[in-house]
């Protein structure tokens, strides 16, 4: 079978030095330029057409002489040390900026943040905005030179590591003394940890049951009436956080901070863990020093993160064939959030006891029933009833999200308004999302089918990432899950998408508002998804040129093959 591709390629310097040489055993001159790029940008090590990087680099003797100019900018402006330091120095300005300039949320008192003379307080809506998009860009170019500082085969591989680690603690530090960014979900948790210490349900009555008082003012109003959608195990730990520190709201919430704080350090020794045999650098800084774990995770202190530290340590141990450990961590994981019961049936079909494919089906089935039983068993040890996964269905009120599958059904009801034919938005929602949940579990099926032991962790971060794209509602924090477990499996061949997406998602709430401008409201549906199409395409140009295309290896070879040809007509014909 034969595949034809267009002759539409990026030709690079490199692509062509690299083929030339192939053919014809020597180097073509490197453009000044490029030689000066070689430094900020490191090439893809899984690109069979970019210059392989050794331990040490080998000088080209048939190379043209650098211009002098070039080699004092490099040897006196950045240094590799200077380089490090600048890289570090801009993730934690912008960090910096968008704690200093965030509008102070709920009952957040004024010293929960840094106070400038010049800053507005609370916070203007016009200033807020623009403040956060300078630092969020800071600290998104900040993350994307670490990743390539961690991909550098060149540095050894304890210099990476430490770099990460620097990155992500100095990065981490202005956020902890900001009050919760960019969500309130953090005050209905306290809420629900003061029900549980009074004896309450909190899966059966929301925060009203409070009669009042510091917790339930500070919890949103659009929660007031909604059980926890969380499990036993949280509601047992935001109960626990609320007894420790006296009833204290505002203590609480710190207290919460330094939970979610710990989950996010534990998620990191387990996937460096993971990692260990291949780049565990960069893992970390794709998977825990990116934008959503450190400004939604940890910033707006969201119970995601005590579910993935427990999915992560889980995963580790299926890797070292510690079956039941891996199956009891999955269980508290489920029992803090219920989409974490996806990992319960990659663990029973990866379990090590069996080898057959029926086997495996039924492995999985007996792996899921075991973790929501023990689930319920909690619950009902820790005096909670089920209430919590009727629950979930309070969560899909929200309409002003990216969800594909909301922007989908509210397009569609318009567009039988425009023709005349009324259609109710929430009857065309619902079918919509419906529609994408089942669209989202078969191809998490086939996915899973296809998996095998060592690419469990691909195939368990693409389910998450469909589960959270084709969901109900799309929260930067319900991507932080998926992206951090795509980073432990071979994340180098598909990082130029990843990143687009990380920081696409990660702007995905501002500090004024989760809604649209005024005069766009009415075409809110029709932007969003305009924006998921135009990220798609941004995203896959990205990896078409940075990287290998995410295809069957079929197309992958074929398209190879294309580019070697081209590219040596090329040299033919600048020969002649």
């Amino acid at each position: 079978m034969t595949i034809t591709l267009p002759r539409v390629i990026w030709i690079t310097p490199a692509r062509l030095r690299v083929v030339a040489g192939r053919r014809y055993g020597c180097a073509t001159p490197q453009p000044s330029f490029v030689r000066f790029m070689d430094p900020i940008l490191v090439p893809h090590s899984h690109n069979p057409l970019s210059p392989r990087r050794t331990t040490q680099p080998v000088a080209d003797p048939t190379a043209t002489p650098r211009s002098p100019v070039i080699v004092w900018m490099q040897r006196l402006l950045l240094p590799p040390v200077v380089r490090v330091r600048l890289v570090l120095l801009l993730g934690f300005l912008g960090a910096l900026i968008v704690v200093i300039t965030a509008p102070v949320r709920r009952e957040a008192a004024p010293s929960w943040r840094l106070m400038l003379p010049f800053v507005p307080h609370p916070g203007h809506a016009v200033f807020s905005f623009g403040s956060f998009i300078v630092g969020m860009t800071l600290l998104a170019l900040a993350w994307i030179r670490l990743g390539a500082f961690a991909s550098d085969r060149s540095e050894t591989a304890r210099r990476r590591m430490c770099i990460v680690l620097a990155a992500a603690a100095l990065w981490t530090l202005p956020i902890l003394f900001s009050p919760p960014l960019l969500s309130n979900d953090v005050y209905s948790y306290a809420a629900q940890g003061e029900l549980a210490s009074r004896g309450v349900d909190p899966t059966v009555v929301g925060p009203n049951a409070l009669g009042g008082g510091p917790f339930m003012r500070a919890a949103d109003a659009i929660w007031w009436n909604n059980p926890a959608p969380y499990g036993p195990a949280w509601n047992k730990i935001a109960e626990t956080v609320v007894v420790a520190t006296d009833h204290d709201a505002a203590l609480s919430v710190w207290a919460l901070r330094g939970v979610v704080l710990l989950a996010v350090i534990i998620a990191a020794f387990a996937l460096y863990d993971l990692t260990r045999a291949r780049n565990p650098a960069l893992a970390l800084a794709m998977g825990i020093a990116n934008p959503i774990v450190l400004i939604h995770l940890v910033g707006g202190i969201h119970n995601d993160a005590v579910m993935l530290a427990l999915m992560m340590v889980a995963l580790a141990c299926a890797r070292r064939s510690w079956f039941l450990t891996s199956v009891a961590f999955m269980t508290l994981a489920t029992a803090v959030k219920l989409p974490a019961a996806a990992g319960l049936v990659y663990l029973g079909w990866h379990t090590p006891y069996v080898r057959a494919q029926a086997q495996r089906f039924v492995a999985s089935g007996l792996t899921l029933c075991v973790g929501l039983i023990s689930s319920v068993m909690l619950s009902f040890a820790w005096g909670m009833s089920l209430g919590w996964v009727s629950a979930l269905k309070g969560t899909g009120k929200v309409m002003s999200t990216f969800a594909p599958t909301t922007m989908l059904g509210l397009s569609l009801s318009e567009a039988f308004s425009f023709v005349g034919i009324v259609v109710d938005p929430g009857h065309a929602v619902a079918l919509s999302r419906l529609v994408g949940l089942l669209g989202a579990a078969a191809i998490a099926m086939w996915l899973l089918h296809r998996s095998e032991r060592s690419t469990m962790e691909r195939a368990l971060g693409l389910s998450m990432a469909l589960a959270v794209l084709f969901g109900p509602v799309l929260w930067p924090w319900y991507a932080a899950m998926a992206f951090t477990i795509l980073a432990a499996s071979d994340v180098t061949r598909a990082r130029a998408a990843c990143v687009v997406w990380t920081v696409a998602v990660a702007l995905f709430v501002f500090p004024t508002s989760v809604g649209t401008h005024l005069g766009l409201a009415q075409f809110q549906a029709w932007l969003g998804i305009a924006l998921l199409v135009a990220l798609t395409v941004v995203s896959s140009i990205c990896q078409g040129i940075v990287g290998d295309p995410i295809a069957p290896q079929s197309v992958l070879q074929a398209i190879r093959a294309r580019r070697e040809k081209l590219v040596l007509e090329d040299v033919e014909l600048a020969r002649v």
